[in-house]
C-alpha cells in the first residue's frame, strides 16, 4: 500500500508538471512562469541568507501563535468539556472565533496593533482556538463512562486514571485538531503578513506580486507546502510516534 500511495502521488505531482508545461507554451510567463525559472527562484531563496531568514521570521511568528491558541484551547476544552454550565457560557464566543472571516480579524488587528509581528499572532491564535478547543470538548464527550467506572471500581488513582484512560481517549481528537491546526497556520500566518507586514513569507509574497515576479509567488508557494509537510512529519514524530506504548506497558 505505501508502495502504492508513492506511485499515486509521483504520478499526480507528474500531471501536475505536465499541465503546468502545457500552459506556458501558450500563456505569457508573467501570467505562468516556466518551470526552469520557478527552480531558478527556489534556488535563489534557499541560497540567499536574507531570504532564508524570512522562513525563520513566520515559523516563530507560526509557533507563538500556535502555543498560545493550544494551550488556551486545551484548558477551555477541558473546563467545557467536564462542565455543561461553562460550555453554555463559552460556547457563544468560541463559535464567534470559528465563524469570524480571519480578514476581519485582520482589519482589527491592524487598528489594534499596527504594521508589526502582532498581527499575524493574534490571527494566528484565535484560528486555531476554535478547533483545539472543540477537539478536545468532543474528546472529553467520548470518554468511555464504563472505563471511568471501572477504574473507580478497582480503586484507581487520579494519576493512573489520567494516564490510562483520559489521556489515551483524548489523544486521538487532539492529534486530529492539531494537524488542521498546522495546515491552517502556515495558510493564515502567511495571509497575515502578506496584508499587515513587510517581513517574513508573506511579506515576501507580497514583494514579489509587487514586482510581478510570479517565478517567486510560486517558489514560495512550495515551500509553504513542504514546510507543512515537514512540521506535520515532525509533530507525528515527537508527539504520536509511540502512540498508545503507555497503555500496553501497564
Amino acid at each position: 500500500m505505501r508502495d502504492n500511495k508513492t506511485l499515486y502521488t509521483i504520478i499526480s505531482i507528474g500531471l501536475i508538471l505536465a499541465f503546468w508545461q502545457v500552459l506556458t507554451l501558450f500563456v505569457s510567463p508573467i501570467i505562468v512562469p516556466s518551470i526552469p525559472s520557478v527552480i531558478e527562484a527556489l534556488i535563489d531563496i534557499l541560497t540567499t541568507h536574507n531570504l532564508l531568514n524570512m522562513i525563520v521570521i513566520t515559523f516563530v511568528r507560526l509557533v507563538i501563535g500556535l502555543s498560545i491558541g493550544i494551550v488556551l484551547g486545551c484548558i477551555l476544552g477541558i473546563l467545557m468539556g467536564h462542565y455543561q454550565s461553562i460550555y453554555y457560557l463559552l460556547n457563544p464566543i468560541i463559535s464567534l472565533f470559528q465563524t469570524l472571516p480571519p480578514v476581519i480579524w485582520v482589519v482589527l488587528a491592524l487598528v489594534w496593533f499596527g504594521f508589526n509581528s502582532l498581527p499575524a499572532i493574534f490571527i494566528i491564535t484565535l484560528t486555531s482556538l476554535p478547533i483545539i478547543t472543540y477537539s478536545i470538548v468532543e474528546a472529553v464527550h467520548n470518554i468511555d463512562s464504563k472505563l471511568i467506572e471501572m477504574s473507580q471500581i478497582y480503586q484507581f488513582s487520579k494519576e493512573k486514571r489520567l494516564k490510562n484512560i483520559v489521556i489515551p481517549s483524548i489523544l486521538p481528537f487532539f492529534k486530529s485538531g492539531l494537524k488542521l491546526v498546522i495546515g491552517t497556520g502556515w495558510k493564515i500566518a502567511v495571509m497575515a503578513e502578506v496584508l499587515t507586514t513587510t517581513d517574513g513569507i508573506g511579506g515576501m509574497i507580497r514583494s514579489a506580486r509587487l514586482n510581478v515576479q510570479t517565478q517567486y509567488v510560486i517558489a514560495w508557494a512550495i515551500i509553504i507546502v513542504l514546510l507543512y509537510h515537514l512540521s506535520e512529519l515532525i509533530i507525528n514524530q515527537l508527539l504520536f510516534r509511540k502512540k498508545g506504548s503507555h497503555v500496553k506497558g501497564k
